[in-house]
């Protein structure tokens, strides 16, 4: 898809998601229960993007979506990534405890074994637009962007960055 956005000259959104969490509530929860998260996020991409929108799960906790713009509906099309964290984030909740919900985190171990509060669950977005004028729509530049972003959507307060490429 990215190749095909490269070799064109159209206005084009991408956005990389990333279940924040998703591994400390896998390890609390367990496996069923991390697959129904998945299902649920699928569920809510599918619902509230329109139909335009390319829906990819890349695998585990990550989704790419990607959609054609013009500049009267690249509003609109951000706005309904925008929704997804919201609605995600909202929705996921109620896979908690009443007793995880009403603290607001879990405890789990890190990637380094130690014990550790962790948030409940949310959606991080790293978004890209291509204006038509891009020159630079090579597709490790896309990548490199979508990638370097993820990180930074992740200690967001709002959960995304974005950016455009010129």
């Amino acid at each position: 898809y990215i190749d095909k956005v490269a070799s064109n000259n159209k206005n084009y959104t991408f956005c990389y998601f990333d279940l924040d969490n998703f591994k400390a509530f896998n390890d609390v929860y367990g496996f069923r229960e991390g697959d129904r998260i998945i299902l649920l996020f699928t569920q809510i991409l599918k619902k509230y993007l329109s139909n335009d929108f390319f829906i990819a799960h890349i695998g585990g906790d990550d989704f790419f979506v990607a959609v054609e713009y013009n500049n009267i509906n690249q509003f609109e099309k951000l706005q309904q990534i925008f929704n997804i964290i919201e609605k995600f984030t909202l929705d996921v909740k109620s896979f908690y405890s009443k007793e995880d919900r009403e603290q607001g985190y879990i405890i789990s171990k890190d990637r380094d074994n130690n014990s550790k509060k962790f948030p409940l669950l949310t959606v991080s977005a790293s978004i890209v637009s291509i204006d038509t004028h891009t020159t630079k729509r090579f597709i490790n530049n896309i990548n490199h962007v979508l990638s370097s972003q993820k990180k930074v959507a992740k200690y967001s307060d709002n959960h995304f960055a974005y950016s455009i490429l010129i």
